[in-house]
């Protein structure tokens, strides 16, 4: 399946209440040029399955963006009702050459989200990721890395994230770090 890119200035994809399934990898804001203010929003007990998404960093290819990928937003959750979400890697801001890639943001609120790795900006400056309230992210494989720009951010406030690995169960580990 294509990778499914959002990009370009102000594209907007909204899964309300509704199933995307089998998506591929998302790439929001993902190429060479001006990429700015482009969102993907699951809300209103919404289901999003997907492989790897990138908001601001690279496409599903591996192609590094490397043009102005600011101000994107990957929103997971909003409204009355629980989303579900299934990702593969989750990476904010620039990967590789792709320094340019600052301000992006993801949050994460009345939720059930599993994943594998998570990077908030890497050679990319001031990228954040917010985990409010009624929240429980599931770190199925890989880390959390803060990346090697400044001003890059994981705020947890009163969600959960644990890593629990496929087929057995383990006490996740409480680790403390500050940015």
């Amino acid at each position: 399946m294509e990778p499914q890119r959002v990009q370009h200035g102000q594209t907007f994809i909204s899964v309300n209440g509704g199933v995307l399934t089998n998506a591929g990898s998302v790439a929001i804001s993902a190429t060479g040029g001006a990429n700015f203010s482009n969102v993907v929003q699951v809300l209103n007990g919404g289901k999003l399955f997907s492989g790897n998404v990138s908001v601001g960093a690279f496409d599903a290819n591996g192609v590094y963006g490397n043009g102005l990928n600011n101000g994107n937003l990957y929103s997971v959750g909003g409204g009355a009702a629980m989303v579900t979400v299934s990702n593969g890697t989750i990476v904010l801001g620039g990967v590789g050459y792709s320094t340019l890639s600052a301000f992006n943001t993801m949050t994460v609120t009345n939720a059930q989200l599993q994943s594998g790795a998570l990077t908030v900006g890497n050679g990319a400056s001031n990228n954040t990721v917010s985990v409010s309230s009624n929240v429980t992210w599931n770190l199925i494989t890989g880390n959390i890395t803060i990346g090697g720009g400044t001003g890059n951010w994981l705020t947890i406030d009163s969600g959960v994230l644990t890593k629990r690995g496929r087929g057995r169960h383990r006490a996740p580990t409480a680790r403390s770090t500050t940015a």
